[in-house]
């Protein structure tokens, strides 16, 4: 009998043991995703291919807009980029100040139709720009900005129509 309680309290704490190491994994994991979704974005080159067609492009330059060392035209670009979504396609509106082909200022708007997009990419507009402003053009590449993994998709695209339209 006692033969049977003992092996009875090593299987129910070897199974309490078990548990707490996968609770310790779990949680692990769940913490390195959260730091993830705050600083998962890298300045990398833009990505190669051309454009999407279901972008719209508009420039709005600045009066000022000269030819820098950098290639790029200084002045004001705005344009809009599209990304898929598992609810279908959405866009954001993107604006880039460019002075010797550095990011002075930048703006983002929204216009998601779908609301988990529109909640998606307001937390990107809220943490995008300390990976913009203030960095070369050619070095902005977003992946995942404030937990939105698909907005950068649209602003990326954005950006490298802005490139194009700002090159000297």
């Amino acid at each position: 009998m006692e033969d049977q309680q003992s092996g009875r309290k090593r299987q129910i704490i070897t199974t309490l043991a078990v548990l707490i190491v996968i609770v310790v994994i779990v949680s692990a994991a769940a913490i390195a995703n959260k730091k993830g979704d705050t600083d998962n974005t890298s300045a990398v080159q833009p990505p190669s291919g051309s454009q999407s067609d279901s972008m719209t492009s508009s420039e709005s330059s600045s009066s000022d807009a000269t030819a820098s060392e950098s290639g790029y035209k200084d002045g004001t670009y705005n344009t809009s980029g599209s990304y898929g979504t598992p609810g279908g396609t959405e866009s954001i509106e993107v604006s880039v100040t460019l002075k010797d082909g550095v990011v002075t200022d930048s703006s983002v708007t929204s216009k998601a139709k779908d609301a988990e997009s529109k909640e998606y990419q307001s937390m990107f507009v809220g943490g995008y720009k300390q990976y913009v402003t203030g960095k070369k053009i050619n070095d902005i590449h977003l992946n995942r900005v404030a937990g939105s993994s698909l907005t950068p998709e649209g602003f990326n695209d954005a950006i490298e129509t802005i490139q194009d339209q700002a090159k000297a």
